[in-house]
């Protein structure tokens, strides 16, 4: 270790006003020549020898993934690059009403993104994860709802990368065919009419059910009601409580962007048609080039319909799809 003790200033003996001084004059000198020579090198050089670089990096990058047992797409600057299936489900749950649901998922990702089916893993663990913690709010509108669930599943997924958990709504055990049919209407109630917190987190799932939806949705967009909420009575004969109950659905909803939501105001359908036919996200655009000249409350529960057998079977599918613990080390 240096010693400035006999350095006039010093403090300690390792830190001194006359080479600060020093150092701070050949520091100023420094920049110049790095500058001078970064500048010569590269500005003359540089294209050919830059991309060397990165294609060395590029390599060197590969061959560290190989013998990890990782051979994935990466890109320019050596960084896994996911799938946007996993992409789109990620943003599906960041829209989820807290912040829980990052610690499963980081704690899955780092834990296993060396394997080399990790991409297959992954989704799968992801898809059935979205559908526990949007049911379980759905059904339980609260913080504590999954907070025990969670810690369990953190712990689960140090030991495996098929942890063992529970999705879905909840199964009424009964055989009874009246009481099946009250619980198939509570569930399709849940996801007609969902706590607005989870709102985002249904419709960008369903934006991205879309087959020509191949990127992520544009980070601006507001809910775009499109019966409008702020309707004229002189040109809708409609119950006032009922309509009003049933703008709030999800039936009657489309993820918009901004922009094209404030254009389309309360416009009526026609007119909302030209601003979907803009729009960049599939979902809306479709309903834009579609041929209906109307859309009323009647529309509004017909889509209703649709998208609750849609979600409940999507649901099932990711389930089923998740495979049992005993084919998976």
């Amino acid at each position: 270790v240096w010693d400035y003790s006999n350095v006039p200033f010093n403090l300690l003996g390792q830190i001194c006003l006359p080479y600060c001084i020093l150092w701070f004059g050949l520091s100023l000198i420094a920049i110049v020549v790095d500058d001078y020579v970064r500048y010569w090198f590269f500005a003359n050089l540089g294209d050919v020898f830059y991309s060397a670089l990165l294609v060395g990096a590029f390599f060197i990058r590969r061959k560290i993934m190989k013998s990890t047992g990782v051979v994935r797409k990466v890109d320019e600057l050596g960084r896994i690059v996911l799938p946007i299936e996993i992409r789109k489900i990620l943003d599906c749950l960041s829209s989820y009403s807290n912040e829980f649901w990052k610690y499963p998922v980081s704690i899955f990702y780092m834990q296993y993104k060396q394997r080399e089916d990790f991409e297959d893993l992954f989704l799968r663990f992801l898809r059935k994860f979205y559908v526990m913690l949007l049911t379980r709010f759905l059904e339980a509108p609260t913080i504590s709802a999954v907070k025990g669930d969670i810690l369990k599943l953190n712990a689960q997924i140090i030991n495996t990368c098929q942890p063992d958990f529970t999705a879905g709504f909840e199964v009424k055990k009964t055989e009874d065919k009246y009481e099946l049919q009250a619980e198939k209407v509570r569930t399709d109630n849940l996801l007609i009419k969902p706590n607005r917190k989870v709102e985002r987190m249904i419709l960008k799932l369903l934006a991205y059910q879309e087959d020509s939806q191949t990127d992520l949705l544009p980070s601006y967009w507001e809910i775009e009601h499109i019966f409008p909420q702020t309707w004229d009575s002189k040109y809708y004969d409609l119950n006032e409580d009922e309509a009003n109950d049933k703008l709030e659905h999800i039936g009657n909803k489309l993820p918009l962007e901004k922009k094209l939501n404030i254009s389309a105001s309360n416009n009526y359908f026609d007119k909302k048609k030209e601003k979907y036919k803009e729009s960049k996200i599939a979902l809306s655009k479709k309903l834009g080039n579609s041929s209906l000249i109307e859309w009323n409350l009647t529309n509004i529960e017909q889509n209703d319909n649709e998208i609750s057998k849609q979600l409940k079977a999507l649901f099932k599918q990711w389930i089923d799809e998740y495979e049992p613990l005993s084919l998976i080390s």
